[in-house]
């Protein structure tokens, strides 16, 4: 039996209107027998949908995650499993963690021929398990397509959180008439409201295809609305005709562009097109690392984002533990205050608001350290630690493990100023190895060690910060603790 006790989620990486999904790892437990199904120590995503928010009934989310348990393609993202807690519902899948091909096409702007045509390959093989399985995508684009390590595709967004839908064979096998989909990649039949079956993924195939070799869908300078009106209009000719790409390349396009859709052609089909039998590529890793490098040289960050649903925000109380609990906070050497004593209020100046407003980081003089009286009678003997100085010259990271976490009663005493606290390596790199030590799994560990890295350079190219954010935690703290 899965539970979120069981994963540690790292950080939100995607979020929609159904919930979020989180970077994960599965610990197992100490408790419940290991799932062998689920990778220990790999990236995965987890899927959170906010069952309060969610417009589906539960048993039709029932049905939908039946569905995904049943989906084994290599070109299709994995289902490991589902499980509950407090208001939300958990789907964990295969972390793709090359991202989705908007990454790709961010970088490049467009994709070329040969690219196109391998990431389409993979797609139709994805549209053909499903279609034979009765089973419609219905928002396909490539936000919804992703990379695995390996540079290879997946197809995503099925099910719960995407448009999956079950194409029973009652009216025909035609029964479906639900206005779904993104605007831009949807089918003509679907705007018309008429019925339609998985030649509605065609269509958007053919769209996703335009996507990658463009770098936008046709009419993307449109509202949707007025999207939605042209495009039952559409006619593929139009659009090919200035464009740069092969005469196979553009029948591919044109043949999943037909407006009636009992012209379009099967995945079936499609996979012996021309177009698609010369791909002579197995992956796109040499696109991916070429953006990754540059990424890295150029210093962008990784992308993340705030959770739609905090998972903090409880409807239900209970007494368990905190299910995302990664650090340990029992042991009695972890510093505790009974309180900070009086420190003056640095905003109480209105001169001190200006200047901090107009520079990124305060001066030597305005960094001062305040004047700390904490009764040595209000602290046990354990909640203070004080680190003393090291010999370490500059914020370097690869001696992390050397700071000592004995106090240095000559240099620093209980109770008395200290003017020479290096705030880099007394406090942070100090405070950062004492963090670490309460962390209770590798990656928790890895990742405070990456933390130490980042804050190390950032050190050396902005000298001071360091002892400006310990001034901003101390005063922001006694102001709370005066409330």
């Amino acid at each position: 039996m899965l539970s979120l006790q069981q994963f540690q989620l790292l950080e939100c990486v995607g979020k929609g209107n159904f919930g979020d999904v989180y970077l994960a790892h599965y610990l197992g437990s100490n408790q419940e027998p290991t799932d062998p199904k689920i990778p220990k120590n790999v990236p995965l995503a987890i899927k959170c949908i906010n069952l309060e928010h969610s417009n589906e009934p539960i048993d039709l989310l029932l049905k939908e995650i039946y569905f995904l348990s049943t989906l084994h393609c290599p070109y299709i993202t994995h289902y490991y499993g589902t499980f509950t807690g407090d208001c939300n519902l958990y789907i964990v899948m295969e972390y793709c963690s090359n991202g989705s091909l908007l990454n790709l096409l961010r970088y490049y702007s467009r994709l070329t021929e040969q690219t196109t045509c391998f990431i389409i390959l993979q797609v139709c093989h994805a549209l053909e398990y499903l279609h034979e399985k009765r089973l419609i995508h219905r928002d396909l684009k490539a936000a919804n397509i992703l990379l695995n390590d390996d540079g290879e595709v997946r197809l995503a967004d099925l099910g719960v959180t995407g448009q999956l839908k079950f194409n029973s064979t009652r009216h025909g096998g035609k029964n479906l008439n639900t206005f779904v989909g993104t605007p831009f990649w949807m089918a003509p039949e679907i705007i018309k409201n008429q019925s339609y079956d998985g030649k509605c993924d065609i269509w958007s195939l053919g769209i996703t295809t335009l996507e990658l070799l463009n770098g936008k869908p046709p009419m993307s300078h449109l509202d949707s609305m007025k999207a939605l009106m042209r495009i039952p209009k559409l006619n593929a000719d139009s659009i090919l005709r200035n464009m740069d790409i092969s005469p196979l390349g553009k029948d591919f396009i044109r043949s999943c562009l037909q407006q009636d859709p009992n012209q379009r052609p099967t995945c079936k089909q499609l996979l012996q097109h021309k177009w698609l039998k010369k791909c002579s590529i197995t992956n796109i890793m040499e696109e991916i690392t070429v953006m990754k490098t540059n990424q890295i040289l150029s210093k962008e960050k990784p992308r993340s984002c705030k959770p739609r649903f905090p998972l903090s925000d409880k409807v239900y109380k209970t007494n368990l533990p905190n299910q995302l609990e990664s650090w340990r906070f029992e042991d009695e050497s972890v510093l505790r205050f009974d309180g900070l004593g009086d420190i003056p209020n640095l905003y109480n100046n209105s001169n001190n608001k200006n200047e901090m407003a107009n520079s990124p980081l305060l001066t030597k003089q305005q960094l001062r350290t305040p004047n700390i009286s904490t009764p040595t009678s209000a602290l046990s003997p354990t909640s203070m630690a004080i680190s003393p100085k090291t010999n370490l010259s500059t914020p370097a990271t690869e001696s992390y493990e050397d700071v000592s976490s004995s106090p240095s009663e000559q240099k620093m005493k209980l109770g008395h100023e200290n003017q020479n606290i290096d705030y880099w390596k007394d406090v942070f790199l100090y405070s950062l190895k004492k963090v670490r030590q309460r962390a209770i799994n590798e990656p928790t560990k890895e990742t405070v060690k990456s933390l130490t890295r980042y804050m190390g350079d950032l050190e050396k190219d902005f000298p001071g910060l360091s002892e400006a954010l310990v001034q901003e935690i101390s005063t922001r703290v006694a102001k709370l603790k005066n409330l």
